[in-house]
């Protein structure tokens, strides 16, 4: 019986099989290097927008509801920035699990095949 970790077969895996060098030609190498130097980064940029976006709807919530104690009768109009940045909040958590997950296959399978344009997004 063959063992098998992960779905990958343990007897035909490599431990240089997610090594950089192991890819083939230069140009090849330096895409694998900038991708995993750029997955990370727009992670970081995402999950950054997404905090200063829910610490400004919560900011303005508040303020909504302070402005509402001292004047009953004030109208604060704040469904379009709550939409807004509700928006912002789920495009950047979107952006962040597409490229956590381009990251973490391209560390998993460094020798797939890639579409053109997979390769040129």
């Amino acid at each position: 019986m063959e063992q098998v970790a992960r779905g990958r077969d343990v007897a035909t895996s490599r431990w240089s099989e997610s090594d950089i060098e192991d890819s083939s030609g230069r140009r090849e190498k330096h895409l694998r290097r900038a991708r995993l130097a750029i997955y990370p980064c727009a992670v970081m940029l995402c999950v950054a927008s997404v905090s200063l976006g829910a610490a400004a709807m919560s900011d303005y919530i508040d303020l909504a509801r302070r402005i509402r104690t001292f004047d009953g009768t004030a109208r604060v109009y704040i469904e379009d920035y709550i939409s807004v940045a509700s928006y912002n909040i789920f495009a950047g958590v979107f952006a962040a699990f597409v490229f956590g997950a381009a990251f973490f296959v391209d560390l998993i399978w460094p020798q797939r095949y890639q579409s053109r344009g997979a390769r040129s997004a």
